[in-house]
């Protein structure tokens, strides 16, 4: 019942409300990854357990020297359905490396999901719950004055 699922993801910001500036893709992401998947059939709480996996993945912005942004993290995920609701939680551990491009990461992007995605007749509904889970009122958005 296990699978090996290989992945690849990039994703380019565009900045496309400057044409002053011509316009141009400020970043570039790439997110490579290895998953083991495997179908269950499994109770668990009144839920259906559909899906459980093992990740390995890496991000990175491509670039080198004081512009990169990596890091490698090990995640597990699962699928769990409730009649027309799929429950698809998913927890990750950041890897740790001798050259950190990004010490705060985890600050920012948290140690896990949880995507919920309801069916209804022809149309599908999604909605990705991301958090750091600490009380802090740190932002990235915030501005000093």
């Amino acid at each position: 019942n296990g699978d090996l699922w290989l992945g690849y993801t990039q994703s380019s910001r565009w900045q496309v409300y400057n044409s002053e500036e011509s316009r141009p893709f400020r970043e570039t992401n790439y997110e490579p990854e290895a998953s083991l998947m495997f179908r269950t059939n499994y109770e668990i709480l009144g839920l259906n357990a559909r899906l459980l996996g093992v990740t390995l993945n890496h991000q990175s912005n491509g670039r080198g020297g004081l512009e990169s942004r990596s890091w490698n993290r090990a995640y597990i995920e699962g699928t769990f359905q409730l009649d027309s609701l799929l429950i698809k939680p998913k927890v990750w551990y950041r890897i740790p490396e001798s050259k950190d491009d990004n010490p705060n990461i985890i600050d920012y992007l948290g140690y896990g999901e949880l995507n919920l995605v309801y069916a209804y007749k022809k149309h599908q509904f999604d909605l990705l719950l991301r958090n750091n889970f600490k009380n802090e009122t740190r932002s990235c958005w915030k501005k000093s004055y």
